[in-house]
């Protein structure tokens, strides 16, 4: 509103009309000027928004994070969590945004986090009695994955709030020391993975049919971030629509097709002209309270503060309630019906969803039994370097487990063997069944932890009196923590920080062994401390 009334101070008079105007029209008139002013946005394609599920919504500022997945539980209590990306700088720093945007809008003042039990202690930081001084050496080890965004903002005491570790010490020691066991074999795992793939991979370049081959190239390409999640479903629809699959198993990529096709029937640089002339045909039937209403909506969707969902929503919902037809402005009806079909899907049965759609295709384009055979041995073959590298997902570590008798090493050889002199190929063998006790504990140790961090997180609001608590845990941890939420009946939201860059898979496992920043590395931050004081 500060905005309005800054538009209705430094209005010109207007020229006094033949006929008196009343206060009350003269007010509605500055509203609608005051709504005019703050309705200039940059339409342009906003890609996926905020998911919805059972109703329980929450407007985070999109250039921060996502919300991947909700749920409305009978229980009073909320869970929002935020999942970690470890040791990257760039999510770390949205993750510090993302929580100071939630306590200050929402008035909670928990964050438990994994790594840690008890509330968290950061008081070392005051030592440094300069504020900006105090700020660089945070971010430093947050750069270093020293420090969590939650503990950075923490530092910076922007806003009072507490950090609790959710852990059970004696559980996550396991855990770690479950993680520097494998490392004695870790190497040697890797090596051997490389020299199966090497191989299956050149025997791929010879039984795939060309067909097969596109998609391979289309998989990976999507995979390494080169090609779009628009031009990859693109190509995967065309495929299906090719061969008549049924996607009616797979609503949020269905979603996804319908809205893709509305972009390409939407102008995105009309939709801002038809918006504002929509807005003000449909002010001459607005109460002064609905164009009030109206301003602050838009106010906050031009400064991030609500989603374009929540904004368009309540715009429709004003347009249903009058004598008004948006098909004078079929871009911004199509826009409207964009956003609306965006809310729907939820995002992490989205991208579950096109990996399965993936076997689907790759099925789909099969000529013989080899190849099926070849890309199963290729998947288990990540599997069992995401094992080892820690990057399992629980969908992979339930597929491990559903087929674990394919996991030897002579299943690799005899499979390999049969090209090998067509081919010219090596033939590697390592006896890694060996290994996979302790690989198997180090993901069995990682869901006895879900359970805890979901029980210490809920003491801790109980004894702080809370009803909501931020938990910032990795990503590995979503899916046992929301199905134990399912059971108590306790709301959650998933929240995902927008982050560009991949994480530092080297610093991480350097963080884990419980490795600290050199003396190199400090010495050079205290050089530029030292610079910046002069």
């Amino acid at each position: 509103m500060v905005e309005f009334r800054k538009c209705v101070s430094e209005a010109k008079p207007l020229a006094k009309p033949s006929v008196e105007v009343s206060p009350h029209k003269k007010m509605k008139k500055f509203i609608q000027i005051a709504l005019t002013l703050t309705l200039t946005f940059a339409f342009s394609n906003l890609g996926l928004l905020n998911a919805k599920e059972g109703g329980l919504k929450l407007d985070i500022p999109e250039k921060y994070g996502r919300v991947v997945e909700s749920y409305q539980g009978k229980d009073n209590r909320l869970i929002v969590q935020i999942q970690d990306l470890h040791t990257n700088y760039e999510a770390q720093a949205n993750e510090a945004k993302l929580i100071y945007h939630l306590l200050k809008n929402k008035g909670w003042r928990l964050v438990a986090t994994e790594g840690a039990e008890g509330e968290v202690d950061t008081s070392i930081f005051e030592l440094f009695d300069d504020t900006a001084t105090k700020e660089e050496v945070a971010r430093f080890f947050m750069s270093k994955g020293q420090i969590t965004g939650a503990e950075y903002l923490h530092i910076l005491k922007k806003i009072p709030f507490t950090i609790y570790g959710a852990e059970d010490t004696d559980l996550y020691r396991k855990h770690l020391n479950s993680f520097n066991n494998s490392l004695s074999y870790k190497d040697d795992v890797l090596q051997y993975c490389r020299q199966v793939k090497d191989a299956l991979n050149e025997i791929k370049s010879h039984i795939y049919a060309p067909e097969l081959k596109e998609l391979d190239r289309k998989i990976s390409a999507y995979d390494e971030r080169k090609l779009s999640l628009n031009k990859y479903v693109g190509y995967l629809n065309r495929i299906f629509f090719r061969y008549s699959v049924n996607l009616k198993r797979f609503p949020n990529f269905e979603r996804l097709g319908g809205i893709i096709e509305l972009e390409e029937e939407i102008d995105f640089k009309k939709v801002e002209k038809e918006h504002l002339n929509a807005i003000k045909e449909l002010s001459q039937g607005l109460s002064e309270k609905e164009l009030a209403d109206l301003i602050v909506k838009s106010v906050d969707f031009k400064a991030e503060k609500i989603s374009a969902g929540k904004y368009y929503g309540h715009l429709r919902k004003l347009i249903a309630g009058k004598s008004f037809s948006l098909r004078t402005y079929p871009n911004l009806e199509r826009y409207i019906y964009y956003i609306i079909i965006s809310e729907q899907i939820n995002h992490r049965r989205l991208f579950s969803e096109i990996k399965d759609l993936e076997k689907v295709a790759k099925e789909t384009l099969y000529t013989n039994s080899g190849q099926a055979r070849l890309d199963r041995l290729l998947k288990n073959i990540d599997i069992l370097e995401g094992f080892i590298n820690i990057k399992l997902t629980n969908e992979d570590v339930g597929y491990y487990y559903s087929h674990k008798s394919e996991f030897t090493p002579q299943i690799f050889r005899s499979f390999i063997q049969k090209y090998a002199s067509q081919y010219n190929l090596n033939n590697p063998f390592y006896n890694f069944s060996t290994c996979l006790p302790e690989m198997e504990n180090f993901y069995t140790l990682a869901d006895q932890r879900d359970k805890i961090l979901i029980e210490n997180t809920l003491k801790a609001m109980q004894v702080k009196g809370e009803k909501a608590a931020i938990l910032i845990c990795g990503g590995f941890h979503t899916r046992g923590i929301t199905e134990l939420l399912k059971q108590k009946e306790i709301s959650y939201i998933i929240i995902t920080p927008k982050v560009g860059s991949k994480m530092d898979t080297e610093l991480y496992f350097s963080v884990l062994k419980g490795e600290m920043v050199s003396d190199e590395e400090m010495e050079e931050l205290e050089k530029k401390l030292a610079k910046e004081k002069k």
